[in-house]
């Protein structure tokens, strides 16, 4: 059940990135009378994100094959372009630079992290990018869509609804995070203490 929620989850992500590319049909490469829209995945399938990515990666895949099937932008075809960062920051910037060289129009990004980082290039670049997860850095950019969840709201609603049943009050759970001091796991520390 679990992984066909993802799976659910990953289809409205991809249908929520396809009706915007209905726009871009003049962007893309043209053969034969049909247009290719070029969309760039910056992902992890090696890193320490990969355990989590690698469901996502292929749920998004056999999204972006039924997409394919099913024809959703007439005239248009889809071509996806997936760019393994390891989760190395420095990965994140020459990623989005060679996913630009192979002509993607729109990116989707995994992780706040890798948007926060090459947000700095999209008004320049002009190019729209798809967030899994949306911080307050990100969220500052016109360039920038969330598709899910902002990182407060991750983390506020469940530790809510542990604060409103917990059963040994007054005394408070133990939680822990481990995580680095970014701008995604700032607002969780900060919630945590509260």
């Amino acid at each position: 059940m679990k992984h066909g929620k993802k799976a659910i989850i990953s289809l409205l992500v991809l249908a929520l990135l396809a009706v915007p590319l209905v726009g871009l049909l003049g962007c893309g490469e043209e053969e034969e009378g049909i247009v290719t829209i070029k969309v760039g995945y910056l992902t992890d399938l090696t890193g320490v994100a990969s355990p989590a990515m690698g469901p996502n990666q292929w749920a998004i895949l056999d999204c972006w094959e039924y997409m394919e099937k099913t024809d959703p932008i007439p005239g248009a075809k889809l071509k996806l372009i997936s760019y393994d960062t390891g989760f190395n920051p420095g990965r994140f910037i020459p990623g989005y630079e060679w996913l630009k060289t192979q002509g993607v129009v729109v990116m989707y990004s995994y992780m706040p992290q890798v948007t926060d980082t090459i947000v700095q290039f999209l008004a320049r670049d002009k190019m729209t990018v798809f967030s899994h997860t949306l911080d307050a850095v990100s969220a500052a950019s016109p360039w920038v869509f969330d598709s899910g969840l902002v990182v407060e709201d991750q983390y506020n609603l469940p530790l809510k609804w542990l604060s409103d049943h917990w059963p040994n009050y007054p005394t408070k759970p133990k939680i822990g995070i481990v995580g680095w001091d970014t701008s995604y796991e700032v607002p969780i520390f900060t919630s945590m203490k509260a």
